[in-house]
């Protein structure tokens, strides 16, 4: 490569987090670099070299969703419910399931994986994977990479956050791509009617609207805050957020991590029931609903904004959230791999 026209760290840095999606991503840095966003996701493919997750497949998963994952090591904590619906299908053929395949093929020739996450949240699972993989490194977490938004706060979140006490709010988000059928919208909605829970709630103008009627005009403007868009990670980091309200999607878990915030995840599909399974088995950080219900709804804002066990809550993803920042820091183990992936690219190159 011509020196003149040598991309620079930031630049590599900031392609590297462009390129998260799977391996067939590398063919942008024009070099065997995969980068994933999760271990249980990533964990997985390899087994498909193997005839483990094929045979767990081929013998049916009915009355075997709460079967432990004993098979895939660090991942015991996990059932087979929680993977991802490619695999539960039983369709080896289908699309989902040969890129698994194909990835998990392609993965131990890369010269280098690089995966959007810190050595503390699952150490086992990771040594299984160095077992197998050229240089497999830790880079993350990416919210601590990426360049602050540019963007202002146009639905002014933060001035409305800044007018309630600390821990007191409910941050709910859970994405675009498969929103809570209106039933749970509704349940979501009388769950905070009836504990008197101040929101912040993003959410998109069409789905605003089979919300229960009066519900906004009754919780009013001090404790509503509805928008179709907020600054996630600056909301997140601001003191009066108390609980996030998520579909677990792994950026959103890792955000939450990373800024100290407990949560109740409703996953759907792909990676999120293994976060969600994460976060509230494994990690101990959150709870996780297998659907928005008033009961289960009210039970968990009760424990996560509680002073008893809400506080233990918030200390486990706190702490967890020092380390992902440790890891980031100058000396940290994620920057330190960071630096090691941009030579082995440069060297590629």
């Amino acid at each position: 490569m011509d020196q003149s026209t040598q991309p620079t760290k930031h630049q590599y840095e900031y392609k590297l987090v462009q390129s998260t999606q799977f391996v067939h991503k590398s063919n942008e840095l024009q070099c065997g670099i995969a980068l994933v966003h999760t271990y249980q996701f990533f964990g997985i493919t390899p087994k498909f070299l193997t005839k483990e997750c094929p045979l767990c497949v081929k013998v049916g998963i009915v009355g075997r969703e709460d079967e432990a994952l004993g098979f895939i090591p660090g991942m015991s904590a996990l059932r087979i419910g929680d993977l991802p619906e490619g695999i539960l299908a039983g369709d080896m053929n289908s699309s989902f399931s040969c890129m698994l395949h194909r990835t998990g093929q392609m993965l131990p020739r890369g010269a280098a994986v690089g995966i959007n996450s810190f050595p503390d949240l699952e150490p086992v699972i990771l040594e299984d994977l160095r077992s197998k993989l050229q240089n497999c490194l830790t880079v993350g977490p990416f919210t601590l990479l990426t360049p602050p938004p540019s963007g202002s706060d146009e639905t002014g979140c933060l001035p409305w956050l800044d007018h309630h006490q600390s821990h007191s709010v409910a941050y709910i988000s859970c994405g675009t791509v498969a929103v809570p059928k209106p039933a749970e919208l509704a349940a979501i909605a009388e769950a905070l009617e009836e504990k008197g829970i101040p929101f912040l709630w993003s959410l998109e103008k069409k789905q605003q609207l089979k919300l229960p009627s009066g519900f906004i005009e009754r919780m009013g403007e001090k404790s509503a805050k509805m928008v179709t868009w907020a600054p996630q990670s600056r909301v997140l980091q601001h003191p009066a957020v108390g609980v996030y309200v998520t579909h677990a999607g792994w950026n959103s878990v890792s955000e939450s991590i990373t800024y100290g915030v407990p949560m109740m995840c409703r996953p759907s599909f792909g990676d999120q029931k293994l976060n969600a399974r994460n976060v509230s088995e494994v990690w101990g950080i959150g709870i996780r609903l297998e659907e928005f219900t008033r009961e289960a709804l009210v039970n968990a804002f009760d424990l996560i904004l509680s002073k008893d066990e809400g506080t233990k809550i918030r200390n486990k993803v706190s702490a967890l959230g020092e380390k992902a920042k440790n890891a980031m820091g100058p000396k940290g183990s994620s920057t330190q791999n960071l630096n090691k992936l941009i030579e082995i690219i440069q060297k590629t190159n």
